[in-house]
């Protein structure tokens, strides 16, 4: 019956809505009043957190995933660059992850302010 209802719903004489999942909420509500329908609250683990936050997940920071980042910052006394992802996350690379082949100094490599597809 509730079924029908619905389905007349949908039909331009009942207006054109899809109204089947609200009238079961309804249907709901009439036979257990105020019930509180919501599952269980449970803590979010550090990775939903982290998630929360800045939209990466681990599938978008995965090792040997390509993501874009810029040259926030060139340090040449702790041999490291910082950059920052397109969320805001902020990251470290180190100067013995920067390439295979020697170099002498890191801005010979990076500039600052400047976007790296890294991988």
């Amino acid at each position: 019956m509730l079924e029908d209802y619905a389905n007349y719903l949908s039909t331009p004489e009942g207006g054109g809505v899809n109204a089947l999942e609200i009238l079961r909420d309804i249907r709901m509500e009439m036979r257990k009043p105020f019930e509180d329908v919501r599952s269980e609250w449970t803590r979010l683990s550090s990775d939903e957190i982290f998630t929360a936050v800045t939209g990466e997940t681990v599938h978008t920071l995965q090792a040997g995933k390509l993501i874009t980042c810029t040259v926030k910052r060139i340090d040449a006394r702790a041999n490291c660059v910082i950059v920052q992802l397109d969320s805001g996350v902020t990251g470290v690379i180190e100067r013995q992850d920067v390439s295979d082949s020697p170099f002498d100094r890191l801005m010979t490599k990076f500039t600052l302010d400047k976007s790296l597809l890294l991988e």
